[in-house]
């Protein structure tokens, strides 16, 4: 295993132990169940397991098991070129920086999928007041930053389908918001950019 495998399987770890743990502990202290994939949304669901199988490819990549989830053909390089992964790590450390200052944000409003019954709070200070969406933008970081990295037709497909899944998902959770939030969101929409540049949406 090189810098670039111990990266991924580091950045995984963080992963997986930032999403358990904040669940679990917005549970206990606040008695609110923030994992909600699936029950008012129809793309929350699909996205989170493609993102667990996603999950599992790295590893499987990365570590010397031989054993891949899906077929060869799907593991074509596209690309092997030190600079590009170097450029990804760089993508994926200031995804987790985002993620990381957009978990700090929204306190207990933090949620996996729409919660209809307890919504929480409209954030929109910290790293949301530069963007709307920083953890859908990590998320695309993230993917992005692994194609590069590890450079397959895996990795390139994945990241499209995320950002396409990512990007309707936003929508949907904008409709949302708009409805539980009115003129505060419709506010803070003008002032805001969805992902990042001018707030034009």
């Amino acid at each position: 295993m090189d810098f670039f495998d111990w990266f991924q399987v580091a950045g995984l770890a963080l992963f997986i132990g930032m999403a358990m743990g904040r669940t679990v502990a917005t549970r206990i202290r606040h008695r609110v169940n923030t994992f909600l994939p699936g029950r008012s949304s129809r793309l929350a669901f699909p996205l989170f397991i493609l993102t667990n199988v996603w999950a599992f490819e790295v590893l499987f990549f990365v570590l010397p098991v031989g054993f891949r989830i899906f077929p060869s053909p799907f593991h074509i390089l596209l690309l092997d070129w030190l600079p590009l992964k170097f450029a990804g790590t760089a993508l994926v450390v200031v995804g987790f920086c985002l993620n990381i200052a957009a978990h700090i944000a929204l306190g207990e409003s933090w949620r996996l999928g729409i919660d209809e019954n307890r919504p929480g709070r409209l954030v929109t200070t910290g790293v949301y007041r530069f963007t709307r969406n920083p953890i859908y933008l990590f998320f695309g970081l993230y993917f992005c930053g692994t194609f590069l990295i590890n450079g397959t037709l895996f990795f390139l497909g994945f990241w499209i389908l995320g950002a396409v899944l990512l990007h309707l998902l936003t929508l949907q959770e904008e409709r949302f918001l708009a409805r539980v939030h009115g003129p505060a969101f419709a506010e803070y929409r003008t002032r805001t950019p969805r992902y990042i540049g001018l707030a034009r949406n």
